[in-house]
């Protein structure tokens, strides 16, 4: 919970029932002072009420980090005590129909992304490091204060309309090292004080960096990806564990102390520093971290409809951008900015963008505004250009050639291309004999592989491929087991996706055959071979899909343990499993023999060696893996027996007790201890004031879908409890049972399940 902002909790109105229920913990203004819990009736809302009639009652309010509330009974003073964290959010007012309603206080607090700053600059040097703030309900503006030798800040205050998201640049000048304090107040809230700290650095020319300046890639996720500049003492490399490094500021980038890898964590400039640790000299580089790296392209294969950066060559050593929405009515041309002086594979910053859009074997231009390139007058054999619809847009067909240069030609042998005089500042369409190296001027930028977005463990990517920046990427998230490559471009036929356990790629249907066919590769719904790891590894399953073959590779031991698969299948033969039928007087667990195995749904399983490798020929020759389920339960009462792929952390409390099945028994997670089960077995949770570690769990070899006797058969029968214990006798064969808890028994001479 310590990532989580301490103040008041946000509540929204559902659709259907105009009730209010706790949607998350974020601090946010709800415009009503008035807000409201509302007791719903699903298991799976994880909001714990007590009953109506203890509505005086004191009740707790704790937000988990996932963003659920758990609503707890404390005692008799006839109020309700909303609190988070450590402070108090709020008190009863009200209650009526299932509604609880209690005023919320909006605190007032102000907070930074920073609790010191370090500057590392040469003497007489300057550094300026980047602050962000943060204030939330402010009643006043809030006042920036800075004190130290050499400090000094780009503002002195800061409205308190734009508090929410704002920041201060705090730049130190000087010669000497110097400490200081960044102060900022605002009335009702706690004063924020930021520690400066400014280190001179004399710099030799023994011990140096190969370059004053470092580029990063920053993903989307913590990334190691980019171009730094090798430190040498000397002119060797250093060795290992000579030097220390540090940055000035990890929320921008952390380096490895030992090795002086670095790796970006956020957007802006850090710097780098290197001590020698044998003479104390120091070194340091500014790293620029973007989240912006355009990559260019080689193949015309891979130019699909998308965002690019055009550049065109007008001479050996004049490179220029495409810029569409820069456009000269009365030249007639297109914006052309100026770029380095030579091309790199690797364009770094932020570049001017446009957008191809592909129509079978021809393309067309379009700015962000959704207007195109086409013709102003087609009379001409310079043939202008201007901004019009799609239904007038130019269509060019895209040549390449050996030198990887391109060009965009039209079907009247025109091509587009920058201006070939200096005196013309713009791009146009032209004849093959004014385009520099014959029309082949063009070089498109893409932007490389990034992640698009990360929902739980879902990564969803795009862009241009790159193996090294991938590898960064997984690198960075280590729990992600469900990786969308379908917005990716530009993968070699002979990529090889990393091997992680439980882990689904999802892929396109271009893809080449070979990459379709490996194992955990899901291409337009289909796997060929579905291969699942026992272990601690998660599996997830963001979208329905099948596959033809399935292996689990688990080894049983031969004692009773639990499961719980993805896909449905049949039972392999010597598997004997059983699904949860009763919790009887809360001191019985039966289970019946299931008939097949259902998909998300938990079992007790008894079997020995590996039983669920190489699983073939499902239903209609293929295994269904249905999308994860919020639910992966079976309850009866207060006792429920829960499914997981992943490895679920037990923590039990006053309210929740949390049990693992081992050898035939609950085994109990006491308060104050974790107990943790792994991914595709299962665990119960109940949900009541009894004790349960002296239940016992009864496996009955009776199918759970037998059904109780027909009804109208004549005769009477005697019905036993299936320990042989006589329950009725001498009833009507129709009535018996009538008024039987749930569970097996004996009728006549047939076993009986009473649900």
């Amino acid at each position: 919970m310590s990532d989580i902002e301490p103040s008041y909790i946000e509540f929204l109105k559902t659709e259907s029932s105009n009730l209010w229920y706790i949607v998350d913990s974020n601090v946010r203004d709800t415009g009503s002072e008035d807000c409201y819990i509302c007791r719903e009736g699903k298991d799976n809302t994880n909001i714990l009420l007590g009953s109506n009639n203890t509505s005086n009652a004191v009740w707790n309010v704790q937000i988990s980090s996932d963003g659920l509330a758990f609503i707890r009974e404390l005692d008799e003073e006839r109020r309700l005590n909303v609190s988070f964290t450590l402070q108090a959010l709020g008190y009863y007012a009200n209650f009526k129909d299932n509604l609880y309603i209690f005023k919320c206080t909006h605190a007032s607090f102000l907070t930074t992304s920073r609790s010191s700053i370090q500057f590392y600059v040469t003497s007489g040097g300057r550094q300026t490091e980047n602050i962000n703030v943060s204030g939330k309900n402010l009643t006043g503006d809030i006042t920036v204060e800075i004190s130290g030798d050499g400090f000094s800040v780009d503002k002195d205050s800061i409205s308190k309309d734009e508090a929410s998201n704002a920041s201060v640049a705090v730049t130190y000048t000087g010669e000497t090292n110097s400490t200081g304090k960044l102060t900022l107040k605002s009335d009702g809230c706690k004063d924020v004080v930021v520690a400066l700290s400014a280190e001179i650095i004399e710099e030799s020319p023994d011990f140096q960096f190969s370059s004053s300046e470092g580029d990063a890639y920053f993903t989307g996720v913590s990334s190691t990806y980019g171009t730094f500049p090798t430190l040498l003492y000397k002119g060797e490399n250093v060795e290992a564990g000579a030097v220390e490094y540090s940055s000035s500021d990890d929320m921008i980038a952390t380096v490895d102390a030992e090795t002086g890898k670095v790796t970006a964590h956020g957007v802006g400039d850090c710097t780098i520093v290197a001590k020698h640790r044998a003479n104390g000299l120091k070194t340091s580089y500014t790293l620029n971290v973007t989240d912006k790296m355009y990559v260019r392209l080689k193949n015309v294969g891979d130019i699909t409809s998308g965002e690019y950066v055009l550049i065109g060559q007008k001479a050996e050593d004049s490179f220029g951008l495409f810029d569409f929405d820069d456009y000269n009515e009365k030249t007639y041309l297109f914006g052309y900015t100026k770029s380095q002086t030579s091309l790199n594979d690797l364009i770094y910053g932020t570049c001017v963008t446009t957008f191809l859009e592909k129509d079978g074997d021809y393309y067309r231009i379009k700015g962000h505004d959704n207007l195109y390139v086409g013709l102003l007058d087609e009379s001409k054999s310079e043939l202008n250009v201007s901004q019009v619809l799609v239904q007038n847009a130019r269509m060019m067909t895209l040549l390449i050639d050996e030198n990887c240069c391109f060009a965009l030609l039209d079907d009247n042998k025109r091509y587009f291309a920058p201006t070939s005089s200096d005196t013309g500042n713009g791009w146009k369409m032209y004849t093959e004999g004014f385009v520099f190296n014959k029309g082949y001027s063009l070089y498109l930028y893409r932007q490389a592989l990034h992640v698009s977005s990360v929902t739980g463990r879902k990564l969803v990517l795009a862009g241009e491929w790159n193996s090294d920046v991938f590898s960064s990427i997984m690198d960075g998230c280590p729990e992600a087991a469900w990786i969308d490559l379908t917005s990716v471009t530009g993968m070699p036929n002979n990529v090889t996706l990393p091997s992680r356990e439980n882990c689904i790629y999802v892929v396109t249907r271009d893809a080449f055959e070979k990459l379709k066919n490996t194992s955990n590769v899901v291409c337009e719904g289909k796997a060929e071979k579905i291969e699942l790891t026992d272990g601690e590894s998660p599996f997830c399953a963001y979208e329905s899909f099948t596959a033809t073959n399935v292996s689990y590779n688990r080894n049983f031991s031969g004692t009773t343990s639990t499961i719980c698969l993805p896909f449905s299948c049949d039972i392999p033969e010597g598997v004997d499993v059983y699904e949860m039928t009763a919790f009887n007087d809360g001191h019985t667990v039966e289970f019946a023999k299931a008939t097949s195995i259902e998909a998300y749904k938990p079992y007790i399983i008894r079997t020995t060696g590996t039983a669920f490798l190489n699983l073939q020929s499902g239903k209609n020759g293929n295994y269904t893996f249905p999308a994860e389920p919020e639910e992966m339960s079976v309850s009866y009462d207060a006792l429920s027996f829960c499914g997981t792929m992943s490895r679920q952390e037990l923590r039990s409390d006053e309210f929740t007790k949390y049990y693992g099945y081992s050898s035939g028994k609950l085994q109990y997670v006491g308060v104050g201890k974790v107990g943790y089960v792994n991914p595709f077995r299962a665990y119960f949770v109940e949900r009541s004031n009894d004790d349960l570690k002296t239940v016992d769990i009864v496996l009955y070899d009776v199918p759970a879908s037998i059904e109780s006797t027909e009804v109208g058969r004549a005769g009477f029968v005697d019905v036993y409890s299936i320990d042989g214990r006589l329950i009725k006798a001498s009833v009507e064969e129709k009535k018996a049972t009538d008024g039987l808890d749930k569970g097996i028994y004996i009728i006549g001479k047939r076993k009986v399940l009473v649900k």
